[in-house]
């Protein structure tokens, strides 16, 4: 083997070398699902998707595929067909050039775990050309991968998140290159650990109105915290970084946002007595695990009530 994946990437070079008509992934699972399964039990098979949504969502955390595995399919404009060993019989997910009618605008949603958001921060900054290129350029050459990239227009602020276990390594080629601002105080590098990066993929996103409102509405109406943002100009990638300890209920609720139904469940207590009271405490108490499984909880009362 070559590595993670390996063989995967072997069966994609002979395919590209010798031409075949299809490429066959065979592994444990039915294809490319829409989430993560073990965060979100609503996740459900993708038929079909394209080259760029794969690969895409293999960047961004979807383990079934790696991304060195499309290169090559891509080249030659072979499809992948994902298939599950256990179940021959399922169809499976079938990535190509050419991809029928998709009634959404996502066709997935994924995350990166255990990663640093760092900010280089400065007054000096502002309009200075290279500032960008010297930071990338040290990071580069302590082999640090960039994960995501955030920079508003005014150009105080750089942020860039890494892999935690690189975070180190960030931090020391950072300071490297800026030591003469950093001993003058003319920026500072700013950190915050323990970070997920969430990204919603599909082609359909581009030049539709309101699919990112639809992201950061779901995320704020569940008391989620964005601490950086990132979309590419082809809009069929929407990343924002949010902590881990949000991380399964914010897969749950943009799932929910772009591919479930919204169902709503009203519960009347008439008087409620010890035994309702006693009810709606342990609901309370409840808050977070029920937002986790996709329920927006509200609890409305008469204004005399206790």
């Amino acid at each position: 083997t070559l590595g993670r994946d390996g063989s995967d990437y072997t069966a994609a070079i002979l395919g590209a070398a010798l031409g075949v008509s299809v490429i066959e992934i065979w592994t444990d699972v039915d294809g490319i699902l829409s989430a993560d399964p073990r965060a979100v039990p609503g996740a459900f098979v993708i038929p079909q998707m394209s080259y760029e949504e794969a690969m895409e969502l293999s960047y961004f955390g979807a383990k079934v595929l790696h991304s060195s595995t499309i290169a090559p399919a891509v080249v030659r404009r072979i499809p992948i067909v994902i298939r599950n060993t256990l179940k021959p019989s399922a169809p499976g997910t079938r990535i190509s050039r050419h991809v029928n009618r998709w009634d959404g605008v996502a066709k997935g949603i994924t995350a990166v775990e255990d990663c640093t958001l760092l900010t280089l921060r400065g007054l000096s900054m502002v309009g200075v050309p290279g500032t960008a290129e010297r930071l990338f350029r040290s990071l580069a050459s302590h082999r640090v991968n960039v994960i995501l990239i955030s920079q508003a227009s005014s150009e105080h602020t750089i942020c860039f998140a890494v892999s935690t276990r690189q975070a180190l390594a960030a931090q020391k080629a950072v300071h490297e290159e800026f030591r003469y601002e950093f001993h003058a105080k003319l920026v500072s590098l700013d950190e915050k650990t323990a970070q997920t990066i969430v990204a919603i993929v599909g082609d359909g996103m581009e030049g539709t109105p309101g699919v990112s409102g639809k992201v950061f509405q779901s995320l704020g109406r569940n008391g989620i915290n964005v601490a950086a943002i990132a979309q590419g100009a082809s809009e069929r990638n929407i990343s924002c970084v949010i902590s881990d300890a949000d991380r399964v209920r914010a897969l749950n609720v943009i799932h929910e946002a772009f591919f479930e139904r919204t169902r709503k469940l009203a519960v009347v207590l008439i008087g409620p007595g010890n035994i309702g009271t006693a009810l709606l405490r342990q609901v309370l108490q409840q808050q977070s695990f029920l937002r986790t499984k996709g329920f927006d909880l509200r609890l409305c009362g008469l204004a005399d009530s206790k």
